[in-house]
């Protein structure tokens, strides 16, 4: 409370004290909300406070939000815009509610406009618009700052973004930070007089951070796996949202502290989150009876329509966590068809999945099967229409796990059809999630791309209005019908350009496809997921059968072994690196699986990091981004002439590739081009050289790779004062055409093995944009075995064979007594043959 007053109330005989001591978030370098500190975080403790007995009131009649004219929860007089927004609001309708806000004239008084802009945040929270509320928070932030002299309410609002988003760590630091700041305050529950309009603000102010944080610490903690620690936390906001609410119900409260629906929905969540935690820390699958009976009866009262389905689907979580499987597995078969029926998605898809690995715990493991295949048609639904679904585990599972049980549920049948099929839905999915939020483009399909975007946010709106306050009956068939307008788009856009249509819907091959795209001698391996104790398997298929080969070593030993390699790099130990190598090989046993022409890999976890030329292989080892690649129609050499890239500018701030300028020297040599070099390699020429398209972009430069943000990903050009750094995701928004991408920088291989079913890098950029081969190095490979691999490649690749040429440059590196690190630092990937244009 701004100033340090205190308020005059009577609360059991005593002043309560609302003073708050510190001021986190006030000043930081200018940013309103600045990270929690580690130990605040590390320290803070639920308050051992007072408990009360008193029974829990429900709401009386229907539930409403503030009319115009009347007082809001902080005793502000509500305008009739600003009570069309709070209707909206908690109608889940987030597209009204800004609306409504936009039409408002902007109040004077900053606590307003602050109520004005949380309102707005909130509701890009539950729009999936997260890039946009994280600005819209910050504002609030500093209108709160003005108001109260700090952000708390902001804070808190920010963590309940964060626990929506998945980032439990970032969720439990804000809330942390406002439940310690808010550690001295209880809302007093008795009164001597009517407090006035500006005490009541500071009343509602601290107790709202401080419910919103105590429920997100209980929340996450519980998402964490941490039930003994959400439980005090969950506890102690039931605690004070009674307080708030027996003070809203008192008879001669005279107006103190108005309610409304959003503290009723809060509070039931918050007792989903008491009962959860109360049955796995007792143990005991009647302890949290009473607290999900009453969240239900309080869903209920309110009409919230996702209410059932949420307390059905933690309460079988409770369960299963404590191996009451047969127990929960009803009790989760109902909350699937409660979200079914009003089009809650995201929810089936993680219940089925828990509830699949109850029944595989049942030894019921046909309704297992069928669970998690529901699961994975949920997950394909909500894929890329939620841009918030970033969390990785809920319930216990995850999107991977739903792809791992189907595969290994394949593979124990003998089915490779079926187990190709899991594999190819779980990397398209992964795939089409990292674009969730972007409007990757080509300039033709501009009109198509924005449509479908447009009827993803209508969907999204419809999915989220069957969920809320009022929820509309009729949300589920417009849904649908909007689904199949998308369907139709997608059909036609999948004809006209298949590798953006893959950004934006799921959509696989089958493994009869693809083996009829092989030719004599040719194998696809496909790696299968799996877990550190599992052994390594690995899908073999050629023209004329499949079979799944389980080879000698755990995925532990695997990673075992690429370590060992990884660190005979780092202390240039050449002994150490063939060693583990030759282990590897041994181990991988490649030579037996059959491949006499081409060995096309699919990989998965570790298995992206394996250094296929090292390897004691004669023939070309092709890497692809799916098994559905092969099905794709080689492209025929088009475009301008060859662009080279080689040292550019880096002002300083990197170190100078003097090898990297000597090496686009000569191959720009051979194709009778200019190289761009120095403060000629930046993004602007490079798109103008490439133009409409090129047969070879050959990009000698620094390059890195971000495995938590794989379209950061990037490799380093010259800027006008700093270096510029060209991102995976500016290579999805625009594309630069090339038949075939040299990259021959740091790392620019690497990006983010999503849970083993995809690599999400620059590579992927680039095919998107058209590419259909790359050339590109696992680590920095130093300069004389590099020159000598692209001189080699390049001149070995003008007949067309990329796979020959890869092997050829290999041959001439291990010949040449280069090592391991060297001769295996190169991957092709995508095609084997393309047509190259001088």
């Amino acid at each position: 409370m701004a100033g340090g007053n205190r308020l005059r109330l009577v609360a059991a005989g005593l002043l309560s004290v609302a003073v708050i001591t510190t001021d986190a978030g006030a000043q930081n370098d200018g940013n309103p909300l600045p990270e929690a500190p580690a130990a605040v975080v590390k320290n803070v403790r639920p308050p051992d406070g007072r408990r009360n007995e008193r029974p829990i009131p429900l709401p009386t009649g229907k539930v409403t939000t503030p009319r115009a004219g009347e007082r809001n929860s902080y005793g502000l007089r509500v305008t009739p815009e600003l009570a069309e927004a709070y209707a909206a609001f908690l109608a889940n309708d987030g597209e009204r509610t800004l609306a409504a806000l936009a039409r408002a004239s902007a109040p004077s008084r900053p606590d307003i406009r602050w109520v004005h802009n949380s309102l707005r945040a909130h509701a890009m929270i539950m729009m999936g618009r997260a890039a946009d509320a994280e600005e819209e928070l910050q504002n609030a932030a500093r209108l709160e700052i003005a108001a109260f002299g700090k952000s708390l309410d902001t804070r808190a609002l920010r963590a309940e973004a964060r626990l929506w988003l998945g980032d439990l760590d970032g969720a439990i630091a804000d809330a942390s930070l406002v439940a310690e700041e808010t550690k001295r305050w209880r809302l007093p529950t008795s009164y001597s007089n009517r407090p006035s309009d500006n005490e009541i603000l500071h009343m509602v102010w601290q107790t709202t951070a401080q419910l919103r944080a105590y429920a997100i610490l209980a929340g996450a903690h519980l998402l964490r796996g941490q039930a003994d620690v959400a439980l005090p936390w969950a506890e102690e906001a039931e605690q004070r949202f009674n307080d708030v609410h027996f003070v809203a119900a008192m008879p001669d409260a005279q107006g103190v502290l108005p309610v409304h629906g959003d503290s009723w929905v809060g509070r039931a969540q918050n007792l989903v989150f008491v009962g959860t935690a109360r049955t796995i820390v007792r143990r005991d699958p009647a302890a949290g009876d009473s607290a999900f009976n009453a969240a239900r009866r309080f869903f209920e009262a309110i009409g919230f329509a996702a209410g059932s389905a949420t307390t059905d689907a933690f309460r079988a979580w409770s369960l299963f966590a404590i191996g009451r499987m047969a127990e929960g597995e009803p009790i989760a078969a109902q909350a699937v068809q409660q979200a079914n029926a009003i089009g809650l998605i995201d929810l089936v898809w993680r219940v089925e999945a828990a509830r699949g690995e109850a029944l595989l715990a049942l030894n019921r493991a046909a309704d297992a099967e069928q669970a998690f295949r529901r699961a994975q048609v949920a997950v394909d639904t909500v894929s890329g229409g939620l841009a918030t679904d970033r969390s990785k585990r809920r319930f216990g599972v995850s999107k991977e796990d739903i792809t791992y049980r189907l595969a290994a549920i394949a593979a124990a049948r003998n089915d490779p059809d079926q187990l190709f099929e899991s594999l190819e839905r779980g990397r398209a999915r992964a795939f089409v999630d990292l674009l969730a939020d972007r409007s990757a483009g080509v300039a033709q399909e501009r009109a198509t791309l924005l449509q479908v975007r447009d009827l993803d946010r209508r969907i999204r709106q419809e999915r989220i209005a069957a969920t809320g306050l009022g929820a509309s009956p009729q949300a589920a068939q417009r849904e649908t019908d909007l689904r199949r307008q998308r369907e139709t788009l997608m059909q036609a856009l999948r004809a006209r350009a298949p590798e953006l249509a893959d950004t934006l819907d799921i959509a696989t091959h089958t493994l009869a496809d693809v083996r009829r795209s092989l030719k004599p001698g040719d194998v696809l391996a496909y790696a299968f997921p799996g877990r550190a104790s599992d052994e390594v398997r690995v899908l073999l298929a050629d023209s004329q059968q499949a079979r799944l080969q389980t080879l000698t070593l755990r995925t532990a030993d695997l990673r075992a072994l690429l370590k060992a390699f990884a660190e005979g790099m780092t202390n240039l130990d050449t002994a150490a690196m063939t060693a583990s190598v030759q282990a590897l090989d041994a181990a991988l046993g490649v030579k037996q699986w059959g491949a006499t022409n081409t060995l096309y890999v699919v990989p998965s976890g570790d298995f992206h990091f394996v250094p296929w030329g090292a390897l004691s292989i004669e023939i070309p080892v092709v890497v692809l981004p799916t098994g559905g690649w092969l099905q794709r129609e080689d492209a025929s050499a088009a475009g301008g002439r060859p662009t080279i890239v080689g040292d550019p500018d880096f002002r300083g701030r990197l170190p100078a590739l003097p090898g990297a300028r000597a090496e686009a020297g000569e191959v720009a040599g051979r194709y009778q081009v200019e190289p761009l070099i120095g403060g000629a390699a930046t993004e602007e020429r490079l798109r103008q050289t490439v133009g409409q398209g090129t047969t070879i972009l050959h990009l000698a430069t620094h390059g890195a790779f971000d495995a938590e943000r794989p379209l950061d990903s990037a490799i380093y050009l010259s800027g006008p004062t700093e270096v510029r750094a060209l991102t995976a995701a500016n290579l999805f928004d625009r594309p630069i055409a090339a038949n075939l991408v040299v990259l021959s920088a740091c790392e620019t291989g690497l990006g983010t093995a999503e849970a083993g079913e995809d690599f999400l890098g620059l590579a992927r950029s680039f095919y998107l944009g058209g590419t259909r081969a790359l050339l590109n190095s696992l680590w920095p490979v130093e300069d004389e075995g590099t020159r000598l691999f692209m001189t080699v490649f390049h001149e070995a690749a003008e007949k067309g064979d990329l796979g020959q040429a890869w092997l050829t440059a290999r041959n001439a590196a291990r010949t040449r007594g280069l090592p391991p690190a060297v001769y295996g630092g190169f991957v092709l990937g995508g095609s084997r043959t393309l047509a190259i244009a001088r």
